[in-house]
C-alpha cells in the first residue's frame, strides 16, 4: 500500500531522522544553494512543507514543496524529491499535489527539478515544460 503523508510542522523534528537522507540525496544534485540545515529551518518556519512516501509501512521517499506567490498567480512548487520506488508511488504524486494545491488555493502546480523528473511527469500526467532554468557559477 502506498501513502503520501504530509508532515505537519510540529512533526518535523520527529520525522527529520527519517527524511534527512532523502533531503541530502536531492540536494546533492543541486547547485549548493541550500544545505540540509536550510531545508530543516524552512520546514520549521513553514516556508516549505514535506511529505513522506510510505510503502507497506516503510518510508521510501520524501518530497519537499513550497507555495510561491506571484503578483497574479499562486503556485504549489515541488522543490525536492528523492528516494526509491518512484514508479510505485509516482502515480500517486499528481493526486497528492492536486489536493495540496487546492488546500492552499493555488492556481498552478510547478515542478523544479532535474530533467529526469520532467520527463517522468510529462509522461505520467501530460505536464508541459514551460521553461528551463540554466545555471552556472560566477
Amino acid at each position: 500500500m502506498v501513502e503520501i503523508i504530509p508532515v505537519p510542522t510540529s512533526y518535523v523534528p520527529r520525522v527529520w531522522p527519517d527524511i534527512e537522507k532523502y533531503v541530502n540525496q536531492a540536494l546533492e544534485r543541486g547547485n549548493g544553494e541550500l544545505w540540509k540545515e536550510d531545508v530543516y529551518q524552512e520546514l520549521l518556519y513553514e516556508r516549505m512543507q514535506a511529505a513522506i512516501i510510505v510503502i507497506d509501512g516503510d518510508v521510501v521517499a520524501c518530497v519537499i514543496f513550497e507555495v510561491v506567490n506571484y503578483p497574479r498567480k499562486r503556485a504549489l512548487r515541488l522543490v525536492h524529491g528523492a528516494g526509491s520506488h518512484l514508479h510505485t508511488w509516482g502515480p500517486y504524486l499528481n493526486d497528492f499535489m492536486q489536493a495540496r494545491a487546492e488546500e492552499v488555493d493555488a492556481d498552478l502546480i510547478e515542478v523544479q527539478g532535474r530533467l529526469g523528473w520532467m520527463k517522468y511527469l510529462k509522461n505520467l500526467v501530460n505536464a508541459k515544460t514551460r521553461m528551463v532554468m540554466m545555471t552556472r557559477p560566477v
